[in-house]
């Protein structure tokens, strides 16, 4: 049992097993515990992705303990039913334990969305790192046919690891590339310490990409200097076969598109276009269409 006084008394998530033996509220420690460590391997692994894209330096040496206090625990197994209550154990006194508790309650949250939207044929989540699929797609693979297990907080919020699932996590991993892409939109809001902004768009849709110590300055003066300002950015980034982004893994160039200002002095185009043709002998006026371009297709190609 874990320390009552120095462990999150609330559980993180719950692991339920439903089909074959366990509907009669029987658990075999070998499933049990392959599922488990599946489970550790994710959050363990997302714990540290998501904490290392937090970080402004380029190569961030995790904190001391970061493994050990985003290890799941089991105390106990709900009574007429297989559904596992997952703690997470630190010290609450200490900053340090809840913040790297944080990350691991963020990761189980981020898992669980990234699930839901494979389950309902949805994009996943940006902040799910492409890297980890493989690893997510693990969950449910080691149970007994006709069995499946569910994660989640508790009540509706639990979400089925079918076979299916695992297949279409597959097939976009299978089917990811790498390309370059170049985006254009209004920066919204910066995230200073992550190094990231998140940019809205022309086309719809907001995305979310990182930058470095050297594009920092440009995303800045975009959001605070020249609010609505629009941005230009090269990314490189993973998509599956349908064209859907799954992560932003660099941005080469970020640069602001220049703004053109209206000079309410600026002649209009038609009295340019009378002052450029004032000189034009009137019989040589007369020899010119009227219609403007709607016989374009005669006058260009003699033709209807």
């Amino acid at each position: 049992m874990i320390d009552s006084d120095r462990s999150q008394r609330e559980p993180v998530a719950y692991l339920r097993f439903s089909g074959g033996h366990f509907d009669e509220c029987i658990i075999d420690a070998n499933t049990a515990s392959k599922e488990l460590a599946t489970v550790q391997e994710l959050i363990t692994e997302l714990s540290q992705t998501l904490w290392k894209r937090n970080q402004r330096e380029p190569a961030p040496r995790l904190p001391k303990g970061f493994k050990r206090h985003t290890t799941i625990y089991i105390e106990r197994i709900d009574g007429g039913s297989v559904s596992l209550p997952i703690y997470l154990r630190f010290d609450p006194t200490r900053l340090a334990d809840l913040e790297t508790g944080k990350w691991a309650r963020v990761s189980f949250e981020l898992a669980c969305k990234s699930l839901h939207a494979v389950l309902h044929s949805q994009q996943l989540p940006p902040d799910f790192p492409a890297s980890l699929l493989g690893t997510l797609a693990k969950v449910g693979k080691s149970l007994p046919e006709h069995t499946k297990i569910s994660i989640g907080t508790g009540g509706d919020s639990m979400i089925p690891v079918t076979a299916e699932m695992r297949r279409r996590l597959l097939q976009i991993i299978d089917s990811a590339r790498e390309y370059e892409d170049e985006i254009t939109g209004r920066v919204e809001s910066v995230n200073v310490k992550a190094c990231k902004a998140v940019v809205a768009q022309l086309g719809g849709g907001r995305i979310t990409i990182p930058f470095d110590d050297d594009q920092k300055s440009v995303v800045i003066k975009a959001l605070t200097d020249h609010p609505g300002q629009r941005i230009r950015a090269r990314i490189g980034a993973l998509y599956n076969r349908r064209g859907q982004l799954l992560e932003v893994l660099k941005t080469e160039r970020i640069e602001l598109i220049q703004r053109l200002d209206y000079d309410p002095h600026t002649p209009l185009v038609t009295d340019t276009l009378r002052t450029a043709t004032a000189d034009t002998p009137e019989e040589l006026r007369d020899c010119l269409p009227s219609d403007l371009a709607v016989r374009h297709d005669l006058y260009a190609y003699d033709k209807e």
